[in-house]
């Protein structure tokens, strides 16, 4: 079957009385109903607050969707000898996974930033993306990348930061799916900026991959502060 992914900037705050988690878990219980339309085999949340992140009952409630967890508690590499990070973000990531269907390479078990050096801001860190190798259960031959990146933000950050996610992916071996809030409009991405890739977006939030192989955008009831999740079927990455 096809590779379907979802994207979500949750937001950090509360919404209508609901957690960043609390809006996380319903969107996963969703994503395995038939009104996201194809099953969603990975979710790819930005925003996510570090508390959840590194929260033991958090995760749990996660997992408890029947979802495998991936999750890195922020969004700079911040190791000693790196640049200073752009902001003191105080977030992370987190990618869910339908551990029926896939599993990450035990070569690239976890989530890692990518090249970080691609997205300096001046002579501080910018945000990289992160990513993981999964390959399928049923044929481990078969595998995908799939990266998560959460962008700085406005046109003067942001804008340097699809020069840095060229630079990281124009010859990344494939298949290759990167998904995130990029922070810049449509146009940024017009020029074109990864040659023979495909985008899908809504507002500020995108997927990409090689070819012209998504089909099927869904976008779904799950709204944050300015940001829609949405599911798409590549077509192309069978898992």
């Amino acid at each position: 079957m096809p590779l379907t992914i979802a994207t979500w900037n949750v937001f950090r705050g509360d919404i209508a009385g609901k957690s960043p988690l609390d809006r996380m878990v319903s969107f996963a219980v969703y994503s395995k109903t038939s009104d996201a339309g194809s099953p969603v085999d990975v979710i790819c949340y930005q925003e996510v607050p570090r508390t959840v992140v590194t929260n033991r009952a958090g995760i749990a409630a996660l997992a408890a969707t029947g979802y495998a967890v991936l999750a890195i508690p922020q969004e700079y590499p911040g190791r000693a000898g790196n640049p200073p990070p752009f902001s003191q973000s105080g977030l992370g990531y987190i990618v869910l996974y339908n551990p029926a269907r896939m599993q990450p390479d035990p070569a690239w078990d976890q989530l890692r930033f990518l090249q970080p050096a691609n997205f300096m801001v001046g002579i501080a860190q910018g945000r990289p993306p992160v990513a993981v190798m999964f390959q399928s259960v049923a044929n481990p031959a078969r595998k995908v990348m799939v990266s998560n990146w959460h962008n700085e933000v406005l046109p003067a950050l942001g804008n340097p930061g699809i020069t840095g996610l060229h630079n990281t992916f124009i010859n990344a071996p494939g298949p290759v799916v990167i998904a995130g809030d990029f922070n810049v409009p449509p146009s940024a991405l017009a020029k074109p900026v990864l040659p023979g890739w495909t985008a899908v977006y809504n507002s500020v939030d995108y997927i990409l991959t090689e070819g012209s192989q998504i089909q099927d955008m869904k976008t779904t009831p799950f709204r944050s502060d300015v940001h829609t999740a949405f599911t798409v079927r590549i077509s192309s990455i069978h898992m």
